[in-house]
């Protein structure tokens, strides 16, 4: 599990769990597919966030995102992914 200071300054969400069992589960599946995946915890929520791509730029990370979601077009779940702005 990375850190969120591991993070560049955009990145990908693919999921969010109260569980770290799950967001791990779901970390397995994704570096499976042959993405970095990594799982950081929220501090202020305790939610475990699934991250599958990171970014300095904001739009190489818009753009994974939108290829995540069209890799994946039967995943309700991954067609919400969305894009955290880490300060």
């Amino acid at each position: 599990a990375g850190a969120e200071g591991s993070l560049k300054a955009f990145s990908v969400v693919c999921g969010s769990f109260a569980s770290k069992t799950n967001a791990e589960a779901l970390q397995g599946n994704l570096v499976s597919e042959g993405y970095n995946a990594i799982v950081v915890q929220n501090a202020s929520t305790g939610m475990y966030r699934v991250v599958c791509a990171s970014f300095d730029d904001r739009q190489k990370a818009a753009e994974a995102r939108a290829q995540f979601k069209a890799e994946h077009p039967g995943n309700a779940d991954f067609q919400k992914a969305w894009l955290l702005y880490n300060k």
